[in-house]
């Protein structure tokens, strides 16, 4: 028997609220055959069933009558609603890189369900695995996320963009009117996966408008504190810079490090030694010391915090800060209140 159910944040239940209100239905009677309580769904953060998320999509067309009720909610999601996550994707410097990071930081909001970027020769997808209830229920929830990621592709490459084709486990349903209207692609049913797919050549596209300064505690942090009085300080410096926006945008590597200073792997270790330094240990102090900024300077959560410093679980997070520090975020934030 399963003990940790799949679970996803209440906070993804509010457009479905939402949606159900604007077509005049019944949220009391949705959230009853959901089996959830409006109680339940005030704090945005807490977990619930993935189980009572899918319901409530099921049940919410079903109440307002709307067989196309979850492409509707997708396709109007608030990116912004996913918090640091959405930083994380919509502000990568790559596609590839954004929907890595999707990968990678999902469960910080779903718990259960896989959000996967699959390549084969020539194409991509980008696919939803979701292993609750049966497929007809999933309907909703899966139609969602897929006009959602629509939207979130449309942000990374422009509103141009379209999937070559969209994929879902579901049968076909009796009009798909809104299928081809809103996905304005090939759709078909019946699939082994739920996916978007797309020209994998869409993966090395750089995101247009990502924004590298959100960060402005990171700039300083590159700025001031790690401020280079030589040459070969200089040079210690740029690695640095390198590894902190790796830290924000993926996750930093001794690969991809040397290649943006322009060295092979060997010499980024060797030059590092020169310094009494590794490239793991370089990571860590570059986290210890921006982790304190954010901690000092900020009122970013823990989650926040987390999930910019390269950590999908805060726990992870909070056990590396005590190693580096002996002391809790939570002391050190209490002590410069």
């Amino acid at each position: 028997m399963r003990t940790d159910p799949s679970r996803v944040r209440a906070g993804a239940a509010a457009g479905v609220l939402e949606g159900v209100r604007i077509r005049k239905g019944s949220v009391a009677r949705v959230l009853q055959a959901a089996g959830l309580s409006s109680l339940e769904l005030e704090d945005p953060d807490r977990f619930i069933e993935l189980a009572r998320l899918v319901l409530l999509f099921h049940h919410a067309a079903e109440d307002t009558g709307d067989e196309s009720f979850g492409l509707r909610v997708g396709a109007n999601f608030d990116l912004g609603a996913l918090g640091a996550l959405s930083y994380t994707v919509l502000h990568a410097p790559t596609v590839g890189t954004g929907l890595r990071n999707l990968h990678r930081y999902a469960r910080t909001h779903v718990r259960g369900a896989e959000l996967s970027v699959v390549t084969n020769a020539d194409t991509a997808s980008l696919q939803y695995g979701i292993d609750v209830l049966d497929s007809s229920l999933r309907r909703q929830n899966v139609e969602a996320v897929a006009t959602t990621g629509v939207q979130l592709m449309q942000v990374l490459v422009g509103q141009h963009w379209r999937p070559s084709s969209v994929l879902f486990q579901h049968s076909r349903p009796r009009s798909l009117k809104e299928h081809r209207r809103i996905l304005r692609s090939r759709v078909r049913f019946d699939q082994p996966v739920n996916a978007l797919c797309f020209d994998a050549r869409d993966l090395s596209l750089a995101v247009p408008h990502a924004d590298l300064q959100l960060l402005p505690i990171v700039e300083e942090h590159l700025s001031s504190a790690l401020e280079a009085a030589d040459d070969a300080q200089a040079w210690l410096h740029d690695v640095r810079t390198v590894v902190a926006r790796a830290l924000c945008n993926g996750h930093p590597t001794a690969r991809e490090t040397a290649k943006q200073m322009g060295v092979s792997v060997r010499t980024l270790q060797r030059r590092l030694l020169d310094h009494q330094l590794v490239f793991r240990g370089l990571v860590a102090e570059t986290r210890r010391e921006i982790a304190l900024r954010y901690l000092r300077e900020s009122s970013a959560s823990l989650g926040e915090i987390s999930m910019l410093l390269g950590y999908s679980e805060v726990s992870a997070f909070v056990r590396a800060f005590r190693r580096w520090t002996g002391s809790t975020p939570g002391q050190i934030r209490a002590a410069h209140e």
